[in-house]
């Protein structure tokens, strides 16, 4: 590692795609390519412009394999980059009149100031240890030699306890083994059916995993450094919630600090496949709920409307009015910088109002609607980046 820098110095020789149970940091140190050197070329100059009593911190936290760490770090560099070239004048951990503790961020300029938190938070369909045993059975099938199949996996659930990775591979090996990849190939065609190709179960500890084939090409079998796993699904049956989290997050964050005597902004990143916009409405508006009533012909009438439940309105009272602003971010990633815009959720009877910032989008209650303003700035001007960015191709065939 450089003196001062965040990543090792060092020459890289492999541009293999990232590992099941690889950290985001690990991947980024190791891998090989232009492409990837754009992305820590440009982190290293924005972790430069941090100042040096924040520095140590952050490149702790982005280093570590716990990517729950890094993601949480690197929307903090994000940010201050983000702040500091919209002309903003950033403080780092400023001391408060009310509390010992300290936001991330006091942000300045000759016309307005405010207070800056921000934070992670992901869907909570597997804790984060099941979720690290689920990646290493994965990258230990993944490491498997299999000459004539790809293997497609599902797992249905995830014992308490590492999975006998050795004892499966034997196990897969074996079956493997004896399977005709021209007569499983012969086979599928005929029927035109995935669920016509061979599969096995597994039960272990805890562990239901199922593990189907998928013939591998003339030409690709036996050729060394393809990776066996093809496709692999959820640990059971996700219902997956977008807005608990983000609640509690909010909660968590808006009474941290007391009175600031300036705006409060609560900057949110959720690592998600599905859209913030609605988990971020519902949790500052309260859930969505349908109410049934019976008119006097006994026909039911419906109608929309929210629960009591949300972080600035309960029932038809305002609430949280420290928080001036939430700023939403999905899947926002090193690589995904000259894309992405957050987009800032103003409260509507909050007690320090905030001016809209041209390089966010904005959202405003206006009645009842909630109104969407695009961000005048895109991120690709804003970072002063290629709109394709980062250029290239990430690997090389």
């Amino acid at each position: 590692m450089p003196p001062g820098g965040v990543f090792d110095q060092k020459t890289r020789t492999d541009s293999s795609p990232s590992g099941h149970d690889e950290g985001t940091f690990d991947f980024l140190n190791r891998v090989e390519g232009g492409y990837w050197q754009q992305i820590r070329d440009l982190m290293e100059e924005w972790f430069a412009r941090l100042p040096s009593s924040a520095k140590d911190d952050v490149r702790s936290r982005l280093r570590s394999r716990d990517d729950r760490h890094f993601s949480a770090a690197f929307f903090e560099l994000y940010l201050h980059e983000s702040l500091v070239r919209g002309g903003f004048q950033v403080t780092c951990h400023p001391s408060v009149p009310n509390s010992s503790r300290a936001p991330d961020f006091l942000v300045e300029s000759h016309s307005t100031g405010f207070y800056l938190e921000a934070t992670s938070v992901s869907e909570p369909d597997l804790d984060w240890a099941a979720s690290r045993r689920l990646a290493r059975m994965h990258e230990a099938l993944n490491r498997m030699e299999s000459p004539h199949f790809f293997l497609s996996v599902e797992v249905d659930s995830v014992g308490a306890s590492d999975i006998n990775t050795r004892r499966l591979r034997a196990g897969l090996k074996q079956w493997l083994s004896g399977l005709d990849p021209d007569e499983v190939g012969k086979h599928y065609l005929q029927a035109s059916r995935a669920d016509a190709v061979p599969s096995r179960t597994w039960n272990d500890n805890g562990w239901t995993l199922t593990v189907s084939v998928i013939p591998k090409s003339i030409e690709a079998r036996g050729k060394p450094g393809l990776r066996p796993l093809g496709m692999f699904g959820p640990a059971g049956a996700m219902s997956v919630d977008v807005v608990s989290p983000v609640r509690k997050a909010l909660t968590q964050k808006g009474s941290a600090y007391g009175e600031l005597g300036l705006p409060f902004i609560v900057a949110v990143r959720q690592g998600s496949t599905f859209p913030l916009s609605s988990g971020i409405a519902e949790a500052l508006y309260g859930s969505l709920q349908v109410t049934i009533t019976s008119g006097p012909d006994q026909e039911p009438s419906y109608s929309e409307g929210r629960a009591g439940d949300g972080f600035w309105l309960g029932n038809t009272t305002w609430r949280n009015k420290r928080v001036s602003g939430v700023l939403s971010a999905t899947n926002l990633h090193p690589w995904s910088v000259a894309s992405e815009v957050p987009v800032l959720w103003h409260h509507p009877q909050c007690a320090a109002p905030i001016p809209a910032i041209d390089f966010w989008g904005r959202v405003d209650l206006v009645g009842s609607a909630l109104q969407t303003t695009e961000a005048l700035r895109g991120p690709s001007e804003h970072f002063g980046l290629p709109r394709t960015w980062p250029e290239g191709e990430p690997f090389e065939d």
